[in-house]
């Protein structure tokens, strides 16, 4: 009986681990991009070898100006030739959207691994969040744009 009511316990543990860790394995799919009759699967290893950009920016998400470092969805994109007139962004609790190249794209998003120069927890819209310069451009700063921003995103789909 003992056993028993220890093993919640661990495994509560466990949960609050993965949840809070910002630590994935180097080697451990975070992101799989399909489209164009191919599919690219991306360990955080991956995003991190790609060119890194950086977003310093406020959101009505918390309060105050973070930064945050991740390679351009743009970039990412044409480093595995991937061609679309559509895409559809997903994240862990499969929350989408779904837009045209040209409002996503030319809004210059990155795809925010780091905030703080931090690895980003699962429980902090982590590990990867679509990232957009309100700041810098004000105008964006609505719902129409936050719309956008899919925090835990692990899928992109392109038509």
């Amino acid at each position: 009986m003992e056993t028993f009511m220890k093993r919640p316990l661990i495994v509560l543990v466990l949960l609050s681990t993965l949840l809070t860790s910002p630590v994935f394995a180097s080697d451990a799919i975070v992101l799989t991009i399909k489209g164009n009759n191919q599919v690219t699967e991306l360990t955080m290893n991956d995003l991190l070898q790609t060119s890194q950009e950086s977003i310093t920016t406020a959101t009505p998400f918390f309060e105050g100006e973070m930064t945050f470092q991740g390679p351009a969805l743009k970039t990412l994109l044409n480093q595995y030739g991937y061609d679309y007139a559509q895409i559809t962004l997903t994240a862990l609790n499969d929350y989408s959207v779904t837009t045209d190249k040209g409002e996503l794209t030319n809004l210059d998003p990155i795809l925010a691994i780091r905030q703080n120069a931090q690895p980003m927890s699962v429980r902090d819209k982590g590990p990867i969040w679509v990232m957009l310069p309100l700041t810098e451009q004000p105008e964006l700063n609505t719902p129409q744009y936050h719309r956008l921003m899919v925090w835990q995103l692990n899928r992109i789909t392109l038509e």
